[in-house]
């Protein structure tokens, strides 16, 4: 998680490029079968998965990757930050809204992950929907702490059309997560129910300023009632949103 993430997503929009966002929690057999399947050309890397690519089974896009490490880093390849130095803004690419916007795999549940393609229609049409109940406005400050390769990142769109502040938190923890409410006055967050349980169990919310949170919108699974009066008891004021789902969806 990262806005080097969203940069680089919203980069493919822009060139009409066609990002396919990788599921880091898998192996390096299935990255790879995603990676031939979607025919990328082009793969963006930290450093800290340095050793998922360095795997046999990457060795087809272990040559030439762009790495997403400081400016300063000593690096065989490709430095984004010393690409981004020297490189002139392009223009617009001729996209049209029936086009690929991205390509997002699914979980693979019943088999192979599948791709699917998703169109800037696709994507600009969920978040005008789902805005019409989320009521997001130009003040707003979300935050991105469930992983940015799943499909329901894509739902934080309708943000970025309003005008609202993104914050990304790479990895979740409970202080984690009520450290970033505090420090960035966040005012909504989308969260699974297992990380709204795990937070509260990890750390004291009323340590903790969380008066900015307006909502929560949560998915993935349902929220037992016990959870639900604990979570609406140490978040004052907040609301909570279940929302559903499918990747095909644009989600």
């Amino acid at each position: 998680n990262s806005f080097r993430k969203a940069e680089i997503m919203h980069a493919g929009y822009w060139m009409g490029a066609i990002p396919v966002p990788a599921n880091h929690r898998l192996a390096p057999p299935e990255i790879a079968a995603i990676f031939e399947d979607a025919e990328c050309r082009v793969i963006a890397v930290e450093d800290h998965f340095r050793s998922v690519l360095g795997h046999q089974a990457l060795k087809a896009w272990a040559g030439d990757p762009i790495w997403l490490v400081p400016q300063t880093t000593e690096i065989d390849g490709n430095n984004y930050e010393s690409l981004l130095a020297t490189a002139v803004p392009a223009p617009m690419g001729a996209v049209d809204e029936d086009d690929d916007a991205v390509l997002q795999y699914t979980g693979g549940t019943t088999g192979r992950s599948k791709g699917v393609r998703l169109t800037h229609r696709n994507v600009i049409t969920n978040a005008l929907q789902i805005a019409s109940a989320i009521h997001p406005k130009m003040g707003d400050v979300h935050l991105h702490i469930n992983p940015m390769f799943h499909s329901g990142d894509l739902l934080t769109t309708m943000f970025t059309l309003v005008g609202a502040t993104h914050v990304y938190v790479p990895e979740f923890s409970g202080p984690k997560l009520f450290e970033a409410i505090q420090k960035y006055r966040i005012s909504f967050a989308m969260l699974i129910p297992g990380m709204i349980i795990k937070a509260l169990q990890e750390a004291d919310p009323t340590q903790y300023d969380l008066s900015s949170l307006q909502k929560i919108w949560y998915g993935g699974s349902s929220l037992s009632v016990e959870w639900i009066l604990k979570t609406l008891d140490a978040f004052k004021n907040v609301q909570l949103v279940q929302c559903y789902g499918q990747t095909e969806s644009a989600p």
